[in-house]
C-alpha cells in the first residue's frame, strides 16, 4: 500500500515497499549536484549526466532570485520564460565615483554595487553587453565593453572575461539557471575599422574557453550558439525524459544543420526547451554575424532573423516622452509591438526583447538613463508606485513596478491570458537600474533634498539596502505555481524525478504569482504511459513498466477549516487522474494508496498539470514523474 499527502502547500507520499526489479539494484545520480557542481563536474561529465542540470526542483523548496527557473517545468519553451533583462549591463564598472558627475550620468545604467554577479543573484537572466576590441591583437583576449554614441561613447572597467567568469560561476553553483547573453557591435567612428568585433575574435571565445586562463575550467557545453550544440540538445533529449519532443509534429523539433551552409535552413532556437538549455549560455548576436568572415563560421548564435526565427523587440531609447514610453513598453510586453523592420508576423517564433529604458546623448540632466529609471521604473509606495507623467507635471502615471504588482495592468492580463490556456507575458522585460533598491526611489519621490527637474539621488552609495528589486516582480511572472520534489531521486535511467516505495515524500507547489487574482487554482495528476511520459524506446526497453490496467486507487482527502471529505479514485484503463483545488487558506489534500490484490511491481508514469477552475484549461507545461517499487 502507498499513502500519498497533499498538506498545503505541498503533497506528502509513502508508498509500501515492494520486491526488487530482476537486474538488481540500478544506478542513480546523487542529489548532492543540487548544492552546487564543483568545477570539474562542469566538463565531459556534465555532458553525459546532462539530466543533473536539466532535471530542475529536487529536494528544493526555496524560491528566490538566485533560483527563480529551478520550479519551472522542463517543457516550458525558452522564449515564453520572463526574464528580467540588463540594458548597458557592463555599465556598473564605468566608474565608482557620484553619479551626478556629467559623463558618469550619460554612461552608468546601473550602480556600481549592481556588477555582474550580483545582477545574477538577483535574477538578471539577460545581459546586454556592448563590444569592441580595445587592441588590435590578442584574438579572442582583447574584447572590452563599450557603451554610448559619440560624443559621449566610452570604454568600460570590464570585459568580456569578466562577465563569462561570473556567468560560469554562477551556473556552476545555480544548475537550474540558463543565461541568455547578447553582443551587440557598438560603433566609435574616430577609431578604426579592425577594433570592431568579427567572426575570428568570438571562435577564439567559443573553441578557445576551456584553456583561456582568465576563466574557470569549462568547455564549450556551456554555450548554445552553433548547430553541434542542437545535436548534442536533442541526442539528450533521449535520456532526459523529454524523448517525445524529437518525434515529427511534436512542435519542438530541433533543426541541426548550418543555415550559413544548407540554403534555406533555420536555427530554430524558438523550439528550445527549458530542460534543454539548463545550465547553458544562450549567446544572441545583434549586429554582428554578417560580412565575409561569418560565411563559413560555425557559429550560428540567435540573430535578428537571418539564420533564426530573430528578435521582436521595442527598444525606443531615443529621450520619448515618458508617457509615450511607457505605452511602448505596454505595447511590447503584449506583442502588440512591430520590430525594427515592421514585421509583426510570427512572433511566438521570435525571442521577444522589450527595453524600459531609455536616455539621450543631449546634455541635459532630465535625459540621462538614470533620470528615466526613476519616472519609468517605481513612484513611491503609498501612490501604488505612481510616477509623475514627466519632470514638469504632477499627474500620477502607471510605473513599471505598477503594471506589475498587484492588480496592475501587465500582471491583470498575464494572468487572464495564462487562465485561457495562453502564453501572457514572455521573453526579456530589460532594464536600467533594476537592482537599485526602492529606497532609492522613495529618495527622489518624497523630494528629500532633490529636484525632480535633474538633480537625483545617486545609487553609488552604499547607504541603500537591497530591497524589493524590480526583477523579482519580472519572474514572478511566469506561472502561478511552480512544482518542486521532495525525497525523489534524479532516475538515470527514466530522466525523471522518481518516488521510491517505503518512504516518505512530497510535491511541493512554489508560489510565484500564486492566486493572486483570488481565483483559484486546480491542480490535476493524471496516470500516463512511458511514451506519454517522454520516455525513449531505449529506455522503456531498458525498465520494467507497470501496465495502465494496474489499478491503483487513492483515498483523496481535503481538509478545510477541521472539516475533512474524501473521495476514492482508483487509476486504471478508464479512470487515469484525480482533480484537487489549491485555494487560499490552509487546505489539505490527503492522497492514500488502497491496497489492490493484483499490484504489479514495475514503473508507473504521472503527469501534473495546473488548471484553471471551472473550465479546467491547462494553464502552463506539463510536469512528470514516476513512482516505482525498487531504487
Amino acid at each position: 500500500m502507498a499513502v500519498v499527502v497533499l498538506a498545503w502547500p505541498f503533497i506528502t507520499i509513502a508508498l509500501r515497499p515492494g520486491t526488487s526489479r530482476p537486474g538488481g539494484a540500478t544506478k542513480r545520480y546523487p542529489i548532492e549536484w543540487l548544492r552546487g557542481l564543483s568545477h570539474s563536474g562542469m566538463g565531459r561529465n556534465r555532458d553525459q549526466n546532462s539530466r543533473q542540470t536539466a532535471m530542475a526542483a529536487i529536494n528544493q523548496t526555496a524560491l528566490s532570485s538566485a533560483n527563480w527557473m529551478a520550479y519551472l517545468p522542463d517543457r516550458t519553451r525558452l522564449f515564453d520564460v520572463v526574464m528580467p533583462g540588463s540594458h548597458g549591463a557592463a555599465t556598473f564598472g564605468y566608474t565608482s565615483g557620484n553619479l551626478n558627475t556629467p559623463n558618469n550620468r550619460f554612461v552608468q545604467s546601473h550602480d556600481t554595487h549592481s556588477d555582474f554577479s550580483a545582477q545574477f543573484q538577483q535574477g538578471i537572466r539577460y545581459m546586454d553587453l556592448r563590444v569592441r576590441k580595445d587592441s588590435d591583437t590578442n584574438l579572442g583576449n582583447n574584447i572590452q565593453f563599450f557603451h554610448g554614441r559619440d560624443p559621449l561613447s566610452f570604454y568600460l572597467n570590464e570585459g568580456l572575461n569578466d562577465a563569462l567568469s561570473a556567468a560560469q560561476t554562477f551556473l556552476q553553483v545555480n544548475p537550474t539557471e540558463t543565461i541568455v547573453l547578447t553582443l551587440k557591435r557598438e560603433d566609435k567612428p574616430a577609431e578604426q575599422a579592425t577594433k570592431e568585433i568579427d567572426s575570428a575574435d568570438l571562435e577564439a571565445y567559443l573553441t578557445s574557453y576551456a584553456t583561456n586562463a582568465k576563466l574557470p575550467a569549462s568547455n564549450n557545453s556551456l554555450w548554445v550558439a552553433r548547430p553541434s550544440d542542437f545535436q548534442s540538445i536533442r541526442d539528450a533529449r533521449n535520456t532526459n525524459g523529454l524523448a517525445d519532443l524529437n518525434q515529427s509534429g511534436s512542435g519542438y523539433e530541433l533543426s541541426v544543420d548550418n543555415p550559413r551552409l544548407v540554403s534555406g535552413a533555420r536555427l530554430n532556437y524558438e523550439n528550445l526547451t527549458l530542460g534543454d538549455v539548463r545550465g547553458k549560455i544562450i549567446l544572441h548576436l545583434r549586429e554582428i554575424g554578417g560580412g565575409e568572415g561569418f560565411k563559413s563560421s560555425p557559429i550560428v548564435a540567435l540573430d535578428q532573423g537571418t539564420y533564426t526565427s530573430g528578435i521582436y523587440f521595442q527598444d525606443n531609447y531615443s529621450a520619448p516622452e515618458f508617457d509615450v514610453k511607457k505605452n511602448d513598453i505596454v505595447r511590447g510586453a503584449k506583442g502588440a509591438y512591430p520590430n525594427d523592420a515592421g514585421n509583426n508576423l510570427n512572433l511566438d517564433k521570435k525571442f521577444s526583447l522589450n527595453f524600459t529604458s531609455a536616455a539621450s546623448t543631449a546634455v541635459n540632466p532630465a535625459s540621462s538613463p538614470s533620470s528615466f529609471a526613476l519616472t519609468i521604473n517605481a513612484g513611491l509606495p503609498q501612490n501604488n508606485f505612481q510616477t509623475e507623467n514627466s519632470t514638469l507635471s504632477s499627474t500620477k502615471t502607471p510605473s513599471l513596478k505598477t503594471m506589475l504588482s498587484k492588480n496592475g495592468e501587465l500582471q491583470q492580463w498575464n494572468l487572464s491570458e495564462q487562465r485561457a490556456g495562453r502564453v501572457g507575458l514572455r521573453g526579456t522585460i530589460a532594464g536600467d537600474f533594476y537592482l537599485t533598491p526602492q529606497s532609492w526611489y522613495s529618495e527622489f519621490w518624497s523630494g528629500s533634498g532633490y529636484s525632480r527637474r535633474g538633480i537625483i539621488p545617486n545609487p553609488n552609495s552604499a547607504d541603500y539596502s537591497p530591497s524589493d528589486h524590480i526583477t523579482n516582480l519580472i519572474w514572478r511572472q511566469n506561472t502561478f505555481y511552480g512544482v518542486s520534489f521532495t525525497n525523489a531521486v534524479a532516475d538515470s535511467l527514466t530522466g525523471l524525478p522518481v518516488f521510491r516505495e517505503s518512504q516518505k515524500n512530497a510535491i511541493n507547489f512554489i508560489p510565484y504569482s500564486g492566486n493572486s487574482d483570488q481565483k483559484g487554482v486546480n491542480f490535476r495528476v493524471s496516470q500516463v504511459s512511458a511514451a506519454e511520459a517522454g520516455l525513449s524506446a531505449q529506455q522503456i526497453a531498458a525498465i520494467k513498466v507497470a501496465p495502465l490496467t494496474d489499478p491503483i486507487s487513492f483515498n483523496v482527502e481535503r481538509t478545510t477549516r477541521g472539516t475533512a471529505k474524501s473521495i476514492i479514485t482508483t487509476f486504471n484503463a478508464d479512470n487515469r487522474s484525480v482533480t484537487a483545488s489549491l485555494a487560499e487558506g490552509n487546505p489539505k489534500v490527503v492522497f492514500t494508496n488502497v491496497a489492490t490484490p493484483d499490484h504489479v511491481n514495475g514503473y508507473h508514469f504521472f503527469r501534473l498539470d495546473f488548471l484553471n477552475p471551472g473550465d479546467n484549461v491547462k494553464m502552463e507545461a506539463p510536469t512528470f514523474f514516476a513512482v516505482t517499487d525498487t531504487i
